[in-house]
């Protein structure tokens, strides 16, 4: 495995994971000017993308699920719920239209809880980042990063981004990225096998991916963690962003279970820097939170209007899982 060194960015992960008033005076920095607003951004231009894509159900005339639909405003609840609910393991994505009502329910809240990490970790870096996405799906997180630097003028860092997934249903979300940034690219190749043969990721994140592969496959979690955890070990330097769901349950066909997997390992030295939270309480221990409460579960973005009675969600409602592994010599 390869690994480019980029000392600016090594540095700045030593003095966040090393320095507890260098992190608080960004965050107090970023609070400055976490308001601007400039404009349409991407994210929203992507909204309206999806709303001129999107066919109501009862309009549209290639249904590939026996027109399930029927006469529904949306192809949410009759749809993609079926999909979320824990005891579906068989139920996919597996219509166009179903992305662009995926992207105008759940994207203003996937972005935001991403962009949330952005406003805490990176406001006060100026350097390059080079980022993966393992299972990226439709890439929620490339559009809050984005929508991050639109607002938040101290913000100059510059990034790459490639987003690996399987999974070609989401071409369509993938094209249309494609076609808006330069610097963002879509791999249908196995994550470690492209690392095998060039240069490793600063950041890797996990965005609902865990919660994901553990629904369908969860007899292949182990191997798959294991190889994760091997991976990181061999970084010199960087960090993972896990965004998921906070259903709770310590097996490992759950997002928690397989965080909770993680953190057996990698807690029990001192290689690494862990941030551990939620913006909602746990929903079996309904007094606790998952690590430390994470203060602002504000959307980021100006919300659209969306029609068709989708009604996106409103506020953030991820756990967190954040690992950060500073150079082993402090600058």
């Amino acid at each position: 495995m390869i690994f480019a060194s980029n000392t600016k960015l090594s540095n700045y992960f030593n003095k966040l994971a090393y320095y507890d008033n260098f992190f608080s005076a960004i965050k107090n920095v970023f609070s400055i000017f976490a308001k601007i607003r400039f404009g349409m951004t991407e994210l929203n231009n992507l909204i309206q993308y999806c709303i001129r894509q999107y066919k109501q159900p009862k309009r549209c005339r290639v249904c590939v699920n026996e027109k399930q639909c029927g006469n529904a405003d949306n192809c949410y609840r009759v749809c993609i719920y079926k999909i979320h609910r824990f005891s579906n393991k068989v139920l996919r994505y597996n219509c166009p239209n179903m992305l662009n009502c995926y992207v105008l329910k759940h994207f203003y809240r996937y972005a935001s809880e991403i962009e949330s990490v952005f406003e805490r970790f990176f406001s006060g870096f100026s350097g390059h980042i080079h980022i993966a996405s393992i299972g990226c799906g439709p890439a929620s997180e490339l559009f809050g990063i984005v929508n991050f630097k639109e607002r938040t003028p101290l913000s100059t860092f510059t990034f790459d981004y490639k987003g690996f997934d399987l999974d070609s249903i989401w071409q369509p979300i993938w094209t249309y990225a494609e076609s808006r940034f330069d610097y963002a690219h879509f791999l249908k190749q196995d994550f470690f096998e492209y690392y095998k043969t060039n240069s490793k990721p600063d950041v890797i994140i996990l965005n609902y991916m865990l919660s994901d592969m553990a629904k369908y496959s969860p007899e292949s979690m182990p191997q798959f963690l294991e190889k994760f955890l091997d991976f990181i070990d061999s970084m010199p330097y960087g960090m993972v962003i896990i965004n998921d769901i906070t259903y709770e349950s310590t097996k490992l066909d759950t997002a928690y279970g397989c965080l909770f997997y993680i953190h057996k390992r990698i807690s029990k030295g001192n290689t690494y820097k862990i941030y551990p939270g939620s913006f909602k309480k746990l929903p079996v221990h309904t007094d606790k939170y998952f690590g430390k409460r994470i203060d602002n579960d504000a959307i980021r973005s100006d919300m659209l209007n969306v029609p068709y009675n989708i009604e996106p969600f409103s506020s953030c409602g991820s756990l967190q899982y954040i690992i950060l592994k500073p150079r082993q010599s402090q600058p």
